[in-house]
Order: structure tokens, then sequence, then C-alpha cells
């Protein structure tokens, strides 16, 4: 009897993976130690953070270095951060997911362009415009979310 040899490798089944790390993120007071961490990592001295119960809008804002690129922040696993920040803080690149599944959704707004959406749009994979910004001021605006009621 002859005998075949199979080999395989290990896959990731990405929607489902994402799915899966909404239950890493199950407080949505999650979202502001995520944010914070960021603003720390950007080496932000201020941070603002606003909430209106009315149109239960939370919004936080940063003066740190500002987001390199939108398309990373919405990249799982990649962190984007500089080489000091990734051998002192060893980021994940999954803490900004926190922000997408406390909210319905979300307006990001930094240097390198804006994004204004649904979250499930992007957890669906779906691709998002990013809109170039003029003139940054120097604050970014990591979040602002509407949040679930």
């Amino acid at each position: 009897m002859k005998t075949q040899t199979n080999e395989v490798a290990m896959k990731v089944n990405q929607a489902n993976l994402v799915k899966s790390l909404r239950f890493s993120f199950t407080n949505k007071t999650t979202v502001l130690g995520e944010l914070i961490q960021n603003a720390r990592r950007a080496h932000a001295a201020m941070v603002v953070i606003n909430y209106c119960s009315e149109t239960k809008t939370l919004q936080v804002l940063d003066d740190g270095c500002g987001i390199d690129s939108i398309a990373t922040l919405l990249t799982v696993a990649e962190s984007g951060w500089d080489a000091d920040v990734v051998a002192h803080d060893h980021p994940f690149g999954i803490g900004f997911l926190s922000a997408l599944f406390a909210c319905r959704k979300i307006s990001v707004i930094s240097k390198s362009g804006s994004i204004d959406v649904e979250t499930d749009h992007i957890l669906a994979f779906k691709p998002v415009t990013i809109t170039p910004v003029q003139d940054w001021n120097g604050i970014t605006l990591p979040c602002r979310m509407w949040i679930w009621t």
C-alpha cells in the first residue's frame, strides 16, 4: 500500500479573527485606554476627551506626531510605530479595533488624511475613502465616535 504525504501551513480566516477580537474589547471604556496609549506613544503633551450625552458622541483629540498612514491604522496586526516605540512598547497593532468595536460610526483626522465611515463597513473589509487633509494643524482627532445606545 502506497502512502501519500501532505503538507499544510497555518492560515488565518481574517473575518473570523476580527469577529473574535471583538470579545477582547468587551468593556467599552477599553477604547479610552487604547487611544490615550496611542497619544502617549505619539509623544502628545495634551489629550482632550469630550463626550456629548445628547448625541452620544465621544471625541478624543491629541497633539502628538500624527498618524503617518490611515491605511496602516486600519491594518490589523501592523502598528506603524517607529523602531523605538516597537522596541519599548511591543505594540500589537490591534488596539484601534477597540474604537471600531465601541461605536457605530467613526471619524479620524490626522496628517495622513481623514475618514468618516460606519464601523461595520470597515469590519466587513470594505474599502474606505481617505480624504486628504489640507493645512493639518498638528491636532489629531484619532477618534470621533458615535457610541452604541
